[in-house]
């Protein structure tokens, strides 16, 4: 089977790593156009009994205040679930809630 996450493929996909205070290796993606900063996508992962977990979030500030979109077992075994797939998601999530941009130019 052929795999749809990894580290590898993260950062083909333009992710980018970083490190948390604690030693945590998150990555995170900015999506803009020409008006401004769309969105970030953050993921991280965690190794429990030999399995990676991946989780996807992303934030937007709306009228009603600041909101959290997290993925949770997108990524279970068989589930040929992409990381574009996770990315499309959060696109239509943007869009549904009217395009907040995070910074606009």
């Amino acid at each position: 089977m052929k795999k749809t996450i990894s580290l590898t493929l993260l950062k083909r996909a333009g992710y980018k790593e970083y490190e948390d205070g604690l030693g945590n290796k998150t990555f995170q993606k900015k999506f803009v156009d020409k008006k401004g900063t769309k969105y970030y996508i953050h993921c991280s992962y965690s190794s429990l009994v030999g399995r990676i977990f991946w989780e996807f979030s992303m934030n937007l500030e709306i009228e009603q205040g600041a909101v959290e979109f997290t993925t949770i077992q997108w990524f279970n075994e068989g589930s040929g679930r992409t990381i574009k797939d996770v990315e499309d998601y959060f696109g239509w999530l943007w869009k549904a809630h009217n395009k907040p941009y995070h910074e606009l130019y």
